[in-house]
């Protein structure tokens, strides 16, 4: 929602007060350190609230939208999406802010809104990795990062050209149909031999796509290990 540059949210009823609030500066996972400001409830009722500005960024309005939730009983972070292009110093009202929306990506913001979540659970805002085998519920709130790996399937024809390579397609949305043309699509992309395909949205069992209109049913993992064992010798 956007709001003129002199407008204030409004006052909450009679309740509690904000116990402390100011500036800071945050670091997401990636590295990017950008502008906050934090607003702490003096009655916490336990949740917290993100907020997240118009396409201007972080300004007074929404310190003080921070504040208001803070005295209704919620901790809130508002956090600045510009960090990567402008870095954390003050604005003032001529800021283009326009010239750096144009450079912000999704992923990213999700990032910043990951670590000023992180920073509601925790006052300092440090993450601490966990390296033991073993997390005990002592730790209280964890938060997991989720890192994609690099998709190499692409490459194995490269690598193994006379290799029979067989590939893996799982999905959830969708139907039988488009799951096995998925599946066949990745015949064609990453020069694979077959694909399994299976998931919610293929339904019950699997399918053995070994080219462009060819899929067996198999209808449990016995009878898709037997048919891999036969394709592979075959």
């Amino acid at each position: 929602m956007c709001y003129s540059d002199d407008a204030r949210p409004p006052l909450p009823p009679i309740g509690g007060a904000a116990s402390d609030h100011g500036d800071m500066v945050l670091t997401a996972a990636d590295g990017n350190k950008f502008a906050a400001y934090f607003a702490r409830a003096s009655a916490p009722t336990g949740a917290g609230m993100v907020v997240m500005p118009d396409v201007r960024g972080l300004h007074q309005f929404y310190k003080e939208l921070a504040q208001r939730f803070a005295e209704a009983g919620i901790d809130a972070v508002a956090i600045d999406y510009f960090g990567r292009t402008a870095g954390v110093a003050k604005r003032d009202e001529e800021f283009p802010y326009m010239e750096h929306v144009a450079q912000t990506a999704p992923e990213a913001i999700q990032a910043d809104v990951a670590a000023a979540a992180a920073w509601l659970r925790s006052p300092e805002g440090e993450l601490t990795e966990i390296k033991s085998g073993k997390i005990s519920t002592r730790h209280g709130t964890l938060m997991a990062e989720l890192v994609p790996t690099p998709k190499i399937i692409a490459d194995l024809r490269g690598w193994y050209p006379n290799a029979k390579l067989i590939g893996w397609k799982f999905e959830v949305e969708g139907n039988q149909a488009s799951v096995i043309q998925k599946a066949e699509d990745q015949l064609l992309d990453c020069g694979t031999d077959a694909c399994v395909a299976n998931g919610a949205a293929y339904g019950g069992g699997f399918g053995l796509v070994s080219g462009v209109g060819h899929c067996t049913h198999l209808k449990d993992s016995m009878a898709l290990f037997a048919a891999l064992a036969r394709f592979i010798g075959s």
